[in-house]
């Protein structure tokens, strides 16, 4: 196949916005896979802040310098922080832009766990591969999770948001401006497919004041 072919291959068939992500969490895209794995040791396991003794991360070289930022001062630094997102998931149960701005890290609670976690890096574990988990519980238990393919966590195209949780951000992050331009926003895309123009969405993007 010659450069031109490859080039409209699958052009109006395949279309990369099916295959591009959603972030569910307000931080570096390199911890939502470990996210997802605290939540569904959380909802699985019982796992909470109060009954963590430790938790061990081990990560590859390009993860450990992406998301391992302190001190942790601005919420910039909170979100490019695997342990600090380990943290407020463990105490809040989310991981929303309010675990992040303003960082919590002065809370005792999240202070606590954040205490408890050590990052440590592998250079044989690859970008891809993700971040590995060692837990030690309270009461003796040992758990071992490995947090999997970051790009493949919640939001992917193999994992996607479901409608209702993309318009529940939607709101959460425009409501604090304006909640009118949250739901305009969101008629607007919800009734693109029927629209004869994209004037409606173009209305709901604009910036009023």
């Amino acid at each position: 196949m010659g450069f031109r072919e490859k080039a409209l291959d699958g052009l109006g068939v395949n279309l990369n916005v099916a295959s591009s992500y959603l972030k569910p969490y307000a931080c570096c895209r390199g911890s939502h896979s470990t996210i997802d794995t605290v939540l569904g040791l959380m909802s699985s396991q019982g796992l909470r802040a109060s009954n963590v003794k430790r938790i061990g991360i081990t990560a590859g070289q390009t993860a450990y310098d992406m998301i391992n930022v302190y001190p942790i001062k601005t919420v910039f630094d909170a979100q490019f922080s695997l342990p600090y997102a380990v943290s407020v998931t463990l105490v809040s149960g989310e991981a929303g832009l309010g675990q992040f701005e303003p960082p919590r890290l002065n809370e005792p609670e999240v202070r606590s766990v954040f205490d408890r976690i050590t990052f440590t890096m592998d250079k044989s574990i690859g970008l891809e591969d993700g971040p590995r988990l060692h837990i030690e519980l309270t009461d003796g238990t040992v758990i071992a999770a490995p947090a999997g393919n970051p790009t493949l966590a919640k939001g992917s195209a193999v994992q996607p948001m479901t409608h209702a949780e993309v318009v529940a951000k939607t709101h959460a992050l425009i409501d604090p401006i304006d909640p009118a331009l949250a739901e305009a926003l969101v008629s607007a895309v919800e009734g693109l497919d029927q629209a004869s123009d994209v004037t409606a969405l173009l209305n709901a993007l604009k910036i009023n004041g």
